[in-house]
C-alpha cells in the first residue's frame, strides 16, 4: 500500500492497513508442565538417595521423549552428586538401575511432594 493509501485508510478506520491483516496470535503452550516454584519446594528437602542437604537439585524422572523434558511436577530432590556427577547417579545408571541400586522409590518420592505441596500430578 502507498503511503498516500496508508494515511487515508488511517483517516478512515483509526488503524493502520498493517493491523487489520494480522490476526492476534494466542498459541496454547505445547509440552511439559513448567512449574518454577514447584521446583524451588523439590530443592528446600534433603537428598532422597543420601540425605544430603547441600546441592540439592530437582531431578526430572518422568517419561519424556526426545528433546523434551519431563514435567516440572516429576521431581525428586537428588544431590547432584547422585543426580549427575557420579558414577552411580541417576544419568549414568537410569532411573529403574538407580531405584534397585539404591533402595528408593522416585515415583513414590514425587507422589509425597506432589501431596505435601497441595496440587495434582499431570494427566
Amino acid at each position: 500500500m502507498t503511503s498516500l493509501g496508508s494515511l487515508l485508510h488511517y483517516l478512515i478506520h483509526g488503524r493502520t492497513a498493517r493491523m487489520m491483516r494480522r490476526p492476534p496470535r494466542h498459541k496454547k503452550r505445547r509440552g511439559p508442565v513448567l512449574d518454577p516454584k514447584y521446583r524451588a519446594f523439590v530443592r528446600e528437602h534433603a537428598c532422597c538417595c543420601c540425605g544430603s542437604w547441600k546441592f540439592v537439585e530437582a531431578a526430572h524422572i518422568g517419561p519424556h521423549a526426545y528433546s523434551q523434558k519431563a514435567s516440572d511436577r516429576m521431581c525428586a530432590p537428588l544431590c547432584s552428586k547422585c543426580h549427575r556427577t557420579e558414577p552411580w547417579s541417576l544419568h549414568q545408571l537410569g532411573r529403574q538401575r538407580f531405584e534397585a541400586m539404591h533402595y528408593v522409590d522416585l515415583i513414590g518420592v514425587v507422589v509425597k511432594l506432589n501431596e505435601e505441596y497441595g496440587q495434582e500430578l499431570p494427566g
